[in-house]
């Protein structure tokens, strides 16, 4: 290994710059030229001496102290910069343990980034969902009022449709009539209270007048079915609804307008 002193007979160190230049080598005219050529297995800067490589960066320490440390890292990271102010002594151990922590922080790093990443992502996702929603909402709103207004439409034109007929026909009109109240008179019955079916009516009236929408009296099971003209047979529903309903039963019907009668007990 070489000495101290044959290091500073032979090449020139300057601590300002960290270049190192030859003063004298044995069998070479190189006064003046740099040392040390570049490894590319670790990607520091080596010259041989006497059939020995040595690191430029320790050998640089070793120039200025006169002893070969055991561990020299370049406080940049910067393998090419030997300057003395970029060169710190170091120990294995401690080598160990500052890579350790580094690598420790590279993790806590990526994994800021990764939960970064993650959140936008998530929040990208919930924009993208909400957009999603929120455009399926308004299309269907307005595939409702679409078919609201088609049925609004429809009904209208039908019901004009169902008036020129009747004006067009007015005997039909009131065979119709004629029929619907010998019907009624034929379902009525020796218990039937007119005064009772009266103020079926007139109830169904103060509906109509403080809802503002048309009602009808309709017989809960149809007169066309046998039902009659009875004031417990009467219900008030609306003009739609009993349009819908036509002279069909619904069960569903019957038992939301029969009273609740709640089991007896065992």
């Amino acid at each position: 290994m070489i000495t101290h002193e044959e290091l500073l007979s032979i090449i020139h160190y300057d601590p300002d710059t960290g270049i190192m230049t030859w003063k004298h080598r044995p069998r070479f005219p190189a006064g003046g030229k740099p040392v040390g050529l570049l490894s590319h297995q670790d990607g520091f800067y080596r010259v041989r001496i006497r059939r020995k490589d040595y690191r430029l960066h320790r050998l640089s320490f070793f120039y200025m102290t006169g002893r070969w440390p055991e561990r020299v890292r370049n406080i940049s990271g910067d393998k090419d910069d030997n300057r003395w102010c970029n060169l710190e002594e170091s120990s294995w151990d401690h080598e160990r343990e500052r890579k350790a922590q580094q690598a420790a922080e590279r993790q806590a790093q990526r994994k800021a980034e990764r939960a970064v990443a993650k959140a936008t992502r998530d929040a990208e996702r919930a924009k993208t969902k909400a957009e999603k929603e929120a455009k399926a909402a308004a299309d269907k709103t307005e595939r409702d009022a679409r078919r609201a207004e088609r049925q609004a439409t429809a009904a209208q034109r039908r019901k004009e449709a169902r008036r020129a007929y009747y004006k067009a026909n007015p005997h039909l009109r009131r065979a119709a009539k004629s029929k619907r109240r010998a019907k009624i008179r034929g379902a009525k019955t020796e218990d039937a209270d007119s005064q009772k079916i009266a103020s079926i009516y007139e109830m169904r009236e103060r509906m109509e007048r403080l809802l503002d929408t048309p009602y009808h009296v309709d017989h809960v099971i149809p007169l066309s079915k046998g039902g009659l003209h009875h004031q417990d047979n009467l219900v008030v529903m609306r003009a739609d609804f009993n349009q819908w309903k036509s002279d069909r039963i619904l069960e569903q019907i019957i038992r939301h307008f029969t009273p609740y009668e709640p089991p007896e007990d065992k």
